[in-house]
């Protein structure tokens, strides 16, 4: 098996499971604790997973405790990030109406963006700086500020946007799995995504490798209900049969 290819099968055997014990690992992909060790070191080096006291456990275990501060979560994965960020960006076309959730993905997504013949809606702060710095058309939705990520959230964000008729919008999720959809660790910021996706046409989900095979706990859409922009085939194909998967080069 070449090293990719096993290091791909551990991170999802680890995503899976939250954690798994070198003993479990070393059994489940067939290698010796050495190599197993010499793997982990390299994936989380890349953040996707934290060697624990005898074994790992997957990047975000602690989020389905409690979020991390967005600026950690922006450095996490940064290379992959930017690769999904440039091609969410490509899709937006004149005359859009483009609602753009909170998170680290997203926000470096808004980077890239150069439409200036679209609207963008945005639940995050920092998005609504960035987009407005660059002259594009924007708003930012009222409501209550959740200092955690840095986002917006609440009963008058929800409210606020059932208002509008996307035709494109883009979403974080900390969950990815079969069983529970899509998911996030907030009650309140699933809410505020479920209100979106009924109200547009193009539903995309922005997110790296690390979230696949994770449940967190509020669900906030079926497989079935977006589409996927990641980086990497593998260990992801396996998503393809339920939903549309975007691979950014």
């Amino acid at each position: 098996m070449l090293i990719r290819d096993r290091q791909e099968k551990i991170l999802q055997l680890v995503n899976e499971n939250t954690r798994l014990s070198f003993q479990e690992l070393s059994e489940q992909v067939g290698v010796s604790e050495s190599t197993l060790r010499r793997d982990l070191s390299a994936l989380q080096e890349r953040g996707l997973l934290s060697m624990v006291r005898g074994g790992a456990e997957s990047s975000l275990a602690i989020m389905g405790r409690g979020e991390e501060l967005i600026d950690r979560r922006y450095s996490l994965n940064s290379v992959e990030k930017e690769k999904i960020g440039r091609k969410a960006a490509s899709l937006i076309k004149p005359n859009d109406l483009v609602f753009i959730d909170s998170g680290s993905t997203t926000e470096k997504m808004c980077e890239f963006i150069t439409e200036r013949k679209a609207t963008y809606v945005t639940i995050g702060l920092k998005h609504s700086i960035i987009l407005s710095h660059n002259g594009l058309n924007t708003i930012i939705a009222p409501g209550r500020i959740k200092l955690l990520t840095e986002g917006i959230q609440g009963g008058y964000t929800s409210d606020f946007l059932r208002n509008f008729n996307f035709t494109i919008a883009f979403f974080g999720a900390l969950g990815i799995s079969k069983r529970g959809g899509y998911s996030t660790t907030d009650p309140e910021d699933a809410i505020v995504k479920s209100t979106v996706i009924k109200r547009c046409l193009e539903n995309y989900i922005l997110s790296d490798a690390s979230k696949f095979g994770l449940d967190t706990a509020a669900s906030f859409g079926d497989l079935s209900d977006l589409s996927i922009i990641t980086t990497r085939e593998s260990p992801i194909k396996e998503y393809n049969s339920f939903t549309n998967v975007i691979i950014a080069s």
